[in-house]
């Protein structure tokens, strides 16, 4: 008989993130969800909530977590100082758990802004996001 595995969503790791994207943001999560649900995600919700903002609410194994954090970066989304941080947090704790990790899934809603060509995420000129904080 085979025994079902029990799956939880951990409260810890519900992450509510910021990012920008030059990119219409509603096309460009279109292309990102196709993109999670590769890696086993599950899409819970997306959608344009503006025309210059879109969400993704999305949730996956946490055992994922770095390859989440790697296809988001490599996606063309800015990511906001607090997301990169919330995002190194749960992949250290991940990798630090272990085994233990597995068995938990992991929330994420990302809330993605557009942005003028060569902004960065403060609105400050590309290369100058140090000098505007």
């Amino acid at each position: 008989m085979k025994q079902e595995q029990r799956i939880e969503t951990s409260q810890d790791w519900n992450l509510m993130l910021a990012a920008t994207c030059e990119a219409a943001p509603s096309s460009f999560l279109e292309h990102l969800s196709n993109a999670l649900a590769a890696l086993g995600a599950f899409v819970l919700r997306q959608g344009a909530v503006s025309e210059h903002c879109a969400e993704i609410d999305f949730e996956f194994p946490r055992v994922h977590a770095m390859d989440v954090y790697c296809l988001l970066v490599a996606n063309g989304i800015e990511l906001s100082q607090e997301a990169h941080q919330q995002l190194a947090d749960l992949c250290h704790c991940t990798q630090e758990l272990g085994g233990e990790a597995e068995g938990t899934l992991v929330r994420i809603n990302v809330s993605v802004y557009a942005r003028a060509e060569g902004e960065s995420f403060l609105g400050a000129p590309a290369g100058k996001l140090s000098e505007a904080a």
